[in-house]
């Protein structure tokens, strides 16, 4: 009875095992674990048997052919499965990474992979899918876990690091309007808010519409949080709201979440000027304006007399200036 690589593939990615555990407890090498999924080699007869137990996974669940009628039934096995297209695309990042963080030019990495530049080229183009060989050494030396090629389990990285959700290292000019990272980032996993120039105090300077930067998220994080496409950044002066906001400071701002009912803290307008404020809805119509910093006195105004830009859902920080 021969094992269905496509079962098994898809067996191992639905219980979130990495291709280096599979190895290791079927007693193979991931070259060979990858010729089988590859189908450059069949999976030999037997390992049938450690196969169904390390996957804990009937054999036949696992055949090529269904037990009852002898023909394909691919259709059984989980939804999960291997797509070698998703694999083309972080093995494409991960050669684009390489050269856009070492300062490499097509030339340079060519000749410590000892390939041609056109396969280079088509590595960053995505249109030529590296060899294991390739990718182990990529792996040796540059620390891109094989792992993550294969299957987008775990991080990126071999020491499981995964860029989360704020990645300081793409940060973007905003000449660049498409959201284009320029091969920093893996593929669909981030979306960029435009960090807006000018910044809001206690009264001194608001944005003035323009898009400084673009600052990455990881889309699954700002999914929970809300919709992209009503966020902005700016950027915090003043003391007014220290402790909590320190001048500098970067905060996401939700321009869909204009409710006070619950308090919070809310980019408000009052009398033409920007500020960062802490709302406590009052008895009425009324609402309190605090400053976190005590040294500026609370604010009771009549809730028609303040524009709610947006709450403020997240902020970051730099240590050092």
């Amino acid at each position: 009875m021969t094992i269905s690589t496509a079962k098994m593939t898809a067996r191992r990615l639905s219980i979130g095992m990495s291709v280096s555990e599979f190895a290791r407890r079927v007693g193979i090498s991931r070259k060979t674990y990858y010729d089988w999924e590859n189908r450059a080699a069949p999976v030999s007869a037997k390992y049938a048997n450690i196969i169904s137990e390390v996957l804990c996974q009937g054999i036949d669940d696992l055949s090529e052919a269904d037990g009852r009628n002898g023909e394909m039934d691919e259709a059984r096995a989980p939804v999960r499965s291997f797509d070698i297209r998703e694999v083309k695309k972080r093995a494409q990042w991960a050669i684009n990474h390489i050269i856009k963080t070492r300062e490499l030019s097509n030339v340079k990495l060519s000749g410590i992979l000892g390939l041609s530049t056109s396969t280079i080229d088509g590595y960053r183009r995505g249109i030529k899918m590296p060899k294991f060989e390739t990718l182990a050494f990529i792996q040796d030396r540059y620390r891109i876990s094989l792992d993550w090629i294969a299957d987008g389990l775990a991080g990126q990285f071999t020491d499981d690091r995964r860029i989360e959700p704020f990645a300081g290292a793409a940060l973007q000019s905003a000449a660049s309007d498409s959201g284009d990272d320029g091969g920093v980032l893996p593929p669909g996993e981030f979306v960029f808010i435009p960090q807006m120039a000018g910044t809001i105090s206690n009264g001194e300077l608001a944005p003035d519409g323009m898009t400084e930067m673009r600052i990455a998220f990881r889309r699954d994080w700002i999914a929970r949080k809300g919709l992209p496409q009503n966020m902005s950044i700016i950027k915090v002066q003043g003391d007014s709201m220290e402790p909590t906001l320190m001048s500098g400071d970067l905060v996401l701002v939700d321009h869909s979440k204009d409710a006070t009912t619950r308090g919070g803290l809310f980019a408000i307008t009052i009398d033409r000027e920007i500020l960062i404020k802490r709302i406590q809805p009052l008895m009425g119509s009324k609402l309190l304006v605090i400053s976190d910093n005590e040294k500026y006195t609370a604010l009771e105004i009549d809730a028609e007399n303040i524009l709610i830009n947006g709450k403020v859902i997240w902020f970051a920080r730099e240590l050092e200036r």
